[in-house]
């Protein structure tokens, strides 16, 4: 059936020229208005598109809209795809709809074998031209030729292959597949029923049905294709079978032989078992390894805390000393304590520093600072070191360095320190030169920065420090490995100059943090030269400003007498806070734990708190809790006291509620610079409540006191006992005095007892539930304590006492004698403080 042509579509409208006709000779076309209707078709269209097919549904209908013939040709001659094959064929349907293809090649679309063409006529009309490929056979000779070649390849083919009709009578089966079933080789005969081979080949393996049950369950209803599986035959091999229904209605399958991927994947099967065991072994490793890491920073941490606590009392009370009056021989000790508890603190930095590193638990802080007042601040120290040595200290900044740079100003402080300390250290005569210059892009020691120079050139800039010295040098073949760590240039180093061997694996660390690498060049005995590159960044006008306004100095800034808590259960500590708060013209109010610090505030007003964070009954962090969460100051500003040397637990803290952190041991400048930081926020308080008055001494001062002291025995006495210690050393006690003073050494006083009751009661607990480990670190702090509070006799027995925290029974006996002692001490503590 043809329908005429549209208005406008003459018979002389040819669609398209004669010569063209000729040269293309289309087996059928359609014709599509600009509507996109179908108004003409060859007659044999609907047979063209639909080869074969003996079902009544015609795609082809007058008015038939393009895209619902796109869908019919999928539909119909695409029934045997898979939905994504569908979707691939609508695709390309659509772009040829819509022109974006002009011809297209419909062969694998179902059993089509034909190629379209589309042409644009005159009116907007679409024709549609459809014709057979010219290499199939077009001749029953060709046909018979083409059918010989197919049925000789796949006689060939090393997989099974097998074809039944549309009645399940078997058309063809080659070689391959009948060496596959040796069972029923003999049926594999043209004409012969599925069915029947299927029957026949079931009895014949009969017991041995059990063996291919390991694959799909074998399908004896007749023509239903059985897809696609896996089999093993009864001989042991194994098979992969894909079975599906032609377009013809019959069934084509293909038998490919896998024994050998079988056994194959069997070895990968026990691989990848044994990659999982060792896959959960790493994972357990590695648990183990970062519960080690956990455990070696928890030990830092307390490590910090323990080491960092007594070095306090030692470099502070020596500071506040050094400030007394005292002859020039005085002084000269004092020094080499201060000196030498600053090379202590040193080495515990380093080792601390180190460990941090290792462990990921080291952070950047960018911040602004003037460049040459940091250069200053540390060379300032090292150039007297340098001076005692007989050598000389020297400083090159170029003109071209920035006056503001922003980079982590402790990190490269710290690496500056270690650099120039190295190189006095190793310098026997001669001197230390410590350069400071900014380099071009263009300069060749920046090409590893390239990368900086088309991201952010105005924001950041290339410096490059060189410290030389003209010192020992470095063996060439020690050059390599003096940045590891524990390395020295030899191993009689450490004997004659000391140090940890740290240093400068420190500083290769932290150099690489800051983005930069260090190198060094040396000559043995002539000297060496150390070379930091590294990029900073450019300050922005606020930062700089805010830089400025922090240069004045802190003699200068208006810091009234400000009322300050201080919670601190170390009476070294507090006593070296107070007496620093004192020299400023504060008003210091001590208490020794959380609980005290709360009911303080409570009592009266305070413009600053500093918390220390351990301390018995209420630590340090609940007590800022409850004052955040509190209505009595909510706000104050709270710093915490720590030895903790972490940033993570700093920043712990903060969370908790603490403005600042105050790492100990501090200087009396640090304290002061704290408190300064924070007299904005004060002096914002001290605003709305204007009529408030200083309070010292503060009532819970008194109370605190009150608490402390103990009723003072008559009957004192400083003879020895069996121990060969008197209970307190008058010597000691009278030269504290006239090394501190009264006030200072009678607040010392007022707290050594409640700290000593304290850990008593912990002993007693200790012994009471065969707590080892209490009985050790209380006996641990009494000795501590009454060491430096001259009761030797009190520290002698607590040192017994630790070495029986392992033997309860021991432990127990010597209790009371230890108890008995801290009793006369503290009556001789109290008896000292009333006279």
């Amino acid at each position: 059936m043809t329908r005429p042509l549209e208005q406008g579509h003459k018979a002389g409208d040819t669609l398209l020229s004669e010569q063209e006709q000729k040269a293309s000779s289309p087996d059928a076309f359609a014709i599509f208005n600009k509507h996109g209707l179908l108004i003409n078709y060859s007659h044999n269209l609907q047979q063209v598109l639909q080869p074969s097919d003996k079902s009544q549904d015609k795609i082809i209908e007058p008015n038939i809209p393009i895209s619902a013939l796109m869908d019919k040709i999928v539909n119909g001659a695409g029934r045997h795809l898979t939905e994504s094959q569908r979707i691939f064929w609508r695709k390309g349907l659509r772009d040829y709809e819509n022109g974006k293809l002009t011809s297209i090649n419909l062969t694998g679309l179902g059993n089509l074998r034909i190629t379209s063409t589309r042409h644009t006529l005159h009116d907007g009309a679409i024709l549609y031209t459809f014709k057979a490929p010219p290499h199939l056979p077009s001749t029953l000779h060709e046909a018979q030729k083409v059918a010989e070649q197919v049925l000789s390849a796949l006689e060939d083919i090393s997989v099974g292959f097998i074809l039944y009709d549309e009645q399940g009578k078997l058309v063809f089966c080659n070689a391959c597949h009948r060496e596959l079933y040796p069972e029923v080789a003999h049926m594999f005969q043209f004409g012969v029923d599925r069915q029947e081979i299927l029957n026949a080949y079931w009895d014949k393996i009969g017991d041995k049905a059990s063996a291919i049950e390991k694959g799909a369950k074998w399908n004896r209803d007749g023509l239903s294709a059985r897809g696609n599986k896996e089999r093993q035959l009864p001989n042991g091999r194994w098979i992969q079978i894909s079975e599906q229904e032609s377009k013809t209605g019959g069934i084509v399958a293909v038998r490919t032989e896998i024994t050998d991927l079988k056994a194959h994947q069997s070895v990968l099967f026990k691989v990848n078992e044994r990659l999982l065991e060792q896959a959960q072994e790493l994972e357990d490793t590695s648990k183990a390894a970062k519960r080690a890491t956990e455990a070696k920073s928890s030990f830092l941490s307390t490590m910090s805390h323990e080491i960092r606590t007594p070095l306090n009392g030692v470099i502070g009370m020596a500071q506040l000393l050094r400030d007394s009056d005292l002859n020039n021989d005085q002084k000269t000790q004092l020094d080499i304590i201060i000196t030498s508890g600053l090379s202590l603190l040193e080495i515990i930095n380093d080792i601390l520093d180190m460990s941090k590193i290792e462990t990921g638990n080291v952070e950047l802080e960018h911040t602004a600072f003037d460049l040459q007042e940091m250069i200053e601040t540390v060379t300032t120290p090292l150039l007297s070191l340098a001076e005692d040595n007989g050598l000389y200290l020297t400083t090159n900044i170029t003109e071209t360095c920035p006056q503001h740079i922003k980079t982590d100003s402790t990190k490269l402080r710290q690496i500056l320190t270690n650099l120039l300390s190295n190189a006095i250290k190793f310098t026997l005569s001669g001197g230390v030169t410590l350069s400071i210059e900014k380099l071009s892009f263009d300069d060749p020691r920046c090409r590893d920065f390239m990368s900086i120079k088309s991201k952010i050139t105005r924001q950041q800039n290339i410096l490059i420090i060189s410290v030389r010295d003209t010192g020992t040098g470095i063996a060439e073949d020690r050059i390599e490995s003096i940045f590891q760590s524990f390395t020295q240039e030899d191993n009689t180093i450490t004997r004659k100059f000391g140090g940890t061997g740290l240093g400068l694996a420190i500083v290769k660390n932290l150099a690489e943090m800051l983005g930069g690498k260090i190198s060094v060049s040396s000559k043995f005995n002539i000297g060496s030269e150390f070379e930091l590159i590294f990029p900073v960044y450019t300050p922005n006008s606020e930062e700089i400003t805010l830089l400025e306004e922090q240069h004045i100095p802190l003699d200068e800034l208006d810091c009234p007498p400000l009322d300050i808590l201080v919670a601190e259960d170390n009476m070294v500590n507090a006593t070296i806070a107070k007496a620093f708060l004192e020299k400023f013209g504060h008003h210091p109010t001590i208490v020794i734990n959380g609980q005290q610090a709360v009911e303080a505030l409570n009592d009266s007003n305070f413009d600053l708190i500093f918390m220390d964070i351990h301390m018995p009954q209420m630590d340090g962090m609940e007590a800022t809790s409850i004052i955040r969460e509190g209505e009595r100051q909510p706000d104050i500003p709270i710093i915490g006291l720590t030895a903790e040397a972490f940033r993570e637990r700093h920043a712990h803290f903060k969370e908790i509620g603490m403005n600042d952190v105050l790492s100990k041991p501090f200087t009396e400048q640090q304290l002061k610079g704290t408190i300064v930081k924070y007299m904005d926020i004060i002096n914002q308080q001290r605003k709305t409540d204007p009529s408030r008055l200083s309070q010292f001494p503060s009532r819970t001062q008194k109370a605190v006191k009150e608490e402390l002291i103990e009723e003072v025995s008559p009957n004192m006495t400083s003879t020895l006992d069996d121990t060969g210690m008197p209970i307190g050393s008058e010597e000691e006690y009278d030269l504290m005095k006239s090394q501190i003073g009264d006030e200072v050494l009678a607040e010392l006083i007022g707290i050594a007892p409640d700290t000593i009751n304290t850990q008593i009661d912990k002993l007693k607990e200790g012994v009471s539930s065969g707590d080892s480990e209490l009985i050790y670190l209380a006996a641990h702090t009494i000795k501590g304590s009454a060491s430096s509070m001259f009761a030797p006799r009190l520290a002698e027995q607590a040192k017994t006492m630790e070495s029986h925290s392992k033997d309860m029974t021991a432990a127990g006996n010597y209790l009371p004698t230890l108890q008995q002692t801290a009793e006369e001490t503290i009556n001789w503590w109290n008896n000292k403080l009333n006279a």
